[in-house]
């Protein structure tokens, strides 16, 4: 298609120009007979008949047909000028401003019409726009009026019948209008809200096929379908909060003493339940004796243990799952009493009453008179002679109690499963070792309600000495009248002490100690205040590190030993060179050299992204080759566009990509939308994208 170069403005629009008339008696030009014959006589041939072209109506000439080609240009339809000659034929359509300064389209419907549009409406027609044409289509079933071309609201609340909405979008305006519609989903047993309305029918092989979903206003959403001979029925589409507020996983129980009710939501039949079937509920009262349970207004049946029997009570309590067997509910699950079923043989089966009952009484009341003064029994109040004593049981133990026939002992010595020897006091609820011998020796565990572990009693506070094998002294450990724990050795015959005063942690030495890897700092030669400590947040506010042997950066190419401070990788080639950058609490992120060797920015709050630092070393790398990978249409690319819509359009305006279609300078349209949301770069006059005033540049922004 050959798209011609535009007319910017009437050609000589400011230049001379003289009237040419319809017709010259004269021989000069005149639309009637154009140039006449007069203009072929050569002007030196001395004939009085002969002309010139003139400039000034050649001017003339030219202003009106670009005149007139501007008006196609612009509108695509000529403007009506009054007294054309001969009038306008049937159909002929023309653009005639009306008093409100609105440009309407109107169609002749006769010959030779000579009339005015915008005052003779028997010979003219207007042509209404097609937003205008919309407005004035009757909606089905009593709609109140039509947003756009495919959506309609509906606000009528009777005469609406969901099937019949087959191809298109509505929107029920009012929860009124949407209850009163016939065949609309139901929101879980209660009324639907206002929302919009989408349906699609196809053909195919000569059967119909519809799909429908209803939006409601509050975020439920329903769908069915018809399968060329009936409707399904709707089905909600759950939200993350039907599961979670568990209102669909149970049911709380209601009712009076033993028969007790329960109702889930959404509601569904309790016929549509099959054998097997499971059910949670929540009981808050616990069931005193046999019980029934009607569950969403279904029969009353008797609820079972685990062995069919009937309940006596307590079974219930808190949540249990029931599940659904022939005429009545067996328990799964239960924080109730658990029912025996019958003796336990095994070490994990619950014992009942009367199997206890039994073992008890069993055993009977012993006749202990019989083992009065018999061999190797101690009689109370004498002295038995034993040859030895020997206690056999999984703990063997002895209680001694004092001068009292208390129900529990005073001390008690156990001999334990690991073979230690224990010491106890304060009664059989306790379980604090006193002591513990064993074959290691012996030693004290702690006791929390004293608070110490080895009591030792003396002058000074006692002390706990340590000898040779020649019982000579050697080492101690004590107390000394102030309150030091001491610590001494006798070297020689002196005694070379250290102290702690216990009260302030203070150690006081006789003399700077060593180690065999060197020696202690102490606030003689060392102070802290002046050291960094590592692995910490340290304040090092006024801190400067300083190297005056630092060379240019760029002849810095070798050993980089004389820099004030250098970050490593410490060799590991997985690991990059950095630092962090932190404002406490607020924002987090890394600044080093990364694993591929390149200076970048990124991490922590900035999240899993990294960002090369740009320099003049690598400007054109970086931006030059992501420049050129982005595609045409990419976010921040431009594109010429005609723009669809309705009204003028202002610089920064934002559009859906589906409303702009490329185009050329001369509104030539591809048919063809981008993707994405674009924002308007330039000014357009009329959105309805059928002119060259709808066409603009734009630059995508998402």
């Amino acid at each position: 298609m050959i798209i011609p170069v535009p007319f910017l403005s009437p050609f000589a629009q400011n230049g001379d120009r003289t009237t040419v008339p319809q017709q010259d008696p004269n021989g000069f030009v005149n639309f009637s007979d154009g140039y006449t014959p007069f203009y072929e006589i050569s002007l030196t041939a001395n004939n009085p008949q002969a002309k010139a072209v003139e400039r000034r109506a050649m001017n003339e000439l030219f202003y009106q047909l670009s005149n007139n080609a501007m008006a196609w240009q612009q509108m695509t339809t000529a403007p009506w000028i009054s007294g054309i000659l001969g009038g306008y034929m049937t159909n002929a359509m023309v653009a005639r401003d009306s008093s409100d300064g609105t440009v309407r389209l109107y169609r002749s419907l006769i010959d030779n019409n000579s009339s005015d549009p915008a005052t003779n409406s028997s010979q003219w027609e207007v042509q209404p726009r097609w937003s205008s044409m919309r407005q004035s289509i009757p909606m089905p079933s009593g709609g109140s009026g039509v947003l756009d071309s495919s959506s309609e609201v509906i606000s009528a609340t009777s005469g609406v019948d969901s099937r019949l909405l087959t191809n298109g979008t509505w929107e029920f305006a009012t929860d009124a209008a949407a209850q009163s519609a016939a065949d609309m989903p139901s929101n879980f047993g209660s009324p639907v809200k206002r929302g919009m309305f989408e349906s699609k029918l196809w053909s195919f092989s000569g059967s119909n096929y519809i799909v429908q979903r209803y939006s409601s206003i509050d975020g439920r959403v329903f769908t069915r379908g018809y399968d060329g001979s009936s409707w399904s029925s709707w089905t909600a589409l759950l939200k993350p909060f039907d599961a979670q507020s568990g209102s669909m996983v149970y049911a709380k129980v209601a009712g009076t003493g033993n028969a007790f009710t329960a109702s889930f939501t959404p509601s569904f039949a309790f016929s549509s339940l099959a054998i097997g079937a499971k059910v949670n509920l929540l009981f808050e009262t616990p069931n005193t004796g046999p019980c029934t349970i009607s569950v969403n207004g279904g029969a009353a049946l008797n609820i079972s243990n685990e062995a069919g029997n009937a309940l006596s009570g307590g079974e219930l309590s808190g949540f249990v799952t029931l599940g659904l067997g022939e005429n009545r509910w067996f328990i799964e699950t239960t924080h109730g009493i658990k029912s025996q079923i019958s003796n336990a043989v095994a070490p994990e089966n619950l014992v009942r009453l009367s199997q206890v009952q039994a073992m008890v009484g069993a055993i009977g009341n012993p006749e202990w008179n019989n083992v009065q003064n018999k061999p190797n029994v101690a009689i109370q109040g004498t002295a038995p002679n034993f040859t030895y004593v020997r206690l056999i049981s999984p703990n063997p133990l002895i209680d001694l109690y004092f001068n009292e026939q208390s129900a529990d002992f005073n001390f008690r010595i156990v001999n334990d499963a690991d073979k230690q020897l224990s010491f106890m006091t304060d009664g059989s609820t306790s379980t604090v070792r006193r002591g513990l011998i064993n074959q290691n020796g012996f030693r004290t565990d702690f006791d929390s309600s004293v608070g110490r572990k080895l009591i030792l009693t003396g002058q000074n506070g006692g002390d706990v000495e340590f000898r040779t094998s020649a019982g000579v002294a050697s080492k101690s450990i004590g107390l000394d009248s102030t309150g030091r724990m001491v610590f001494s050795r006798i070297n020689s015959g002196v005694a070379e002490t250290s102290a702690m005063m216990l009260t302030t942690g203070q150690w006081s030495f006789a003399q700077r100690p060593t180690f065999a890897t060197g020696t202690p700092w102490d606030n003689g030669n060392f102070n802290p205040a002046t050291k960094l400590t590592i692995g910490v947040k340290t304040d090092t506010q006024g801190t400067i590190l300083s190297s005056p042997n630092v060379p240019a950066v760029a002849s810095a190419n070798g050993d980089s030993g004389w820099v004030p401070l250098q970050i490593s990788n410490a060799g590991n080639g997985g690991a990059s060179a950095s630092v962090g950058f932190v404002r406490d609490g607020v924002y987090g992120l890394i600044l080093g050299l990364d694993t591929d060797n390149v200076l970048k920015i990124g991490g922590w709050t900035m999240g899993n992204v990294s960002y090369p630092v740009l320099h003049s070393g690598n400007l054109s790398s970086f931006v030059g080759s992501s420049m050129a990978s982005n595609a045409y249409n990419a976010v921040g690319q431009f594109g010429m566009f005609v723009v669809g819509g309705s009204g003028a359009g202002a610089p920064g305006t934002i559009v859906p990509g589906s409303s702009l279609v490329y185009c050329a300078a001369g509104w030539d349209g591809a048919g063809i939308s981008p993707p994405g949301t674009w924002q308007l770069c330039g000014h357009v006059q009329d959105r309805d994208g059928t002119s060259g005033n709808s066409i603009t540049i734009a630059r995508r922004v998402s």
